[in-house]
């Protein structure tokens, strides 16, 4: 009679407990015969994917005290499932406890709890981690353009990232030099030039000058006087090659008239 009423008490909270959860959780009813030959009820439970029980359960395949469960089942008096916590997830129904929950790889997610799956880690963030319950921005200095990423790309020279969750790297603007990562643009100095994306200033060549914040430099005066001396003595050059040619023939045919 005790056992009788063991077996109903059993199936009310049963009942009662599948009230909470989901309707497709399965409890298969077994017997356990011992040496008096006295049916003791026992239920084994599947735990469905995104949980895992934390009942003692059997090993795959094996039975214990007669009582053989099916894969994913666990022997209990009553269902005693839990949610795989963040950071992993359970896309089967035959994990047999928490430390079966699969961790999610470098690059996903999972941010709640009873995952079935993780999460592509977007742009923008990156998830650095085997267990990663959320994602994390990419920092001052860094970039993530890409998804899956588990590392973020530091700023080149020549750019700049300024801010957190950042796509991409910003080009150093004209009359600045960016040395890279969270460096913010720093003024080119006098007689250099720093065309955009300059990742140091570079020195301007001789005759030629620039101040502060150039993008180029400016030929000075003595690069004008110069070239204006050479272009004067190219014409001369010239001049005096066509004068003397001229002068040449003429000579010649005033010797021929002579003769």
């Amino acid at each position: 009679m005790n056992c009788i009423l063991m077996a109903i008490l059993s199936l009310i909270l049963y009942d009662v407990q599948s009230l909470k959860a989901p309707k497709e959780k399965v409890a298969q009813m077994v017997h356990e015969i011992d040496s008096n030959t006295t049916p003791i009820t026992k239920l084994c439970f599947l735990c469905l994917g995104g949980t895992a029980s934390t009942a003692e359960c059997m090993v795959r395949g094996i039975q214990d005290d007669n009582v053989s469960c099916a894969e994913g089942y666990c022997v209990g008096t009553s269902l005693n499932c839990t949610v795989c916590p963040a950071g992993t997830f359970s896309d089967g129904v035959n994990r047999l406890g928490v430390s079966e929950c699969t961790n999610c790889s470098e690059g996903y997610y999972s941010l709640l709890n009873r995952s079935t799956s993780c999460t592509d880690c977007e742009v923008r963030f990156y998830c650095p981690y085997s267990r990663n319950p959320v994602e994390i921005s990419c920092p001052i200095g860094w970039f993530c353009n890409l998804t899956q990423m588990s590392v973020p790309f530091p700023c080149p020279k020549g750019t700049y990232c300024p801010k957190i969750e950042m796509k991409n790297p910003m080009i150093c603007p004209a009359g600045r030099f960016c040395l890279g990562g969270s460096e913010p643009p720093i003024p080119c100095p006098e007689n250099t030039r720093c065309p955009p994306g300059t990742s140091f200033p570079i020195n301007c060549p001789s005759l030629f000058i620039s101040d502060k914040m150039s993008a180029e430099c400016s030929p000075t005066i003595a690069f004008w006087v110069i070239a204006a001396i050479s272009i004067i003595s190219i014409f001369i050059f010239f001049w005096l090659a066509i004068f003397q040619n001229f002068q040449y023939g003429y000579d010649r045919a005033r010797r021929n008239q002579i003769k």
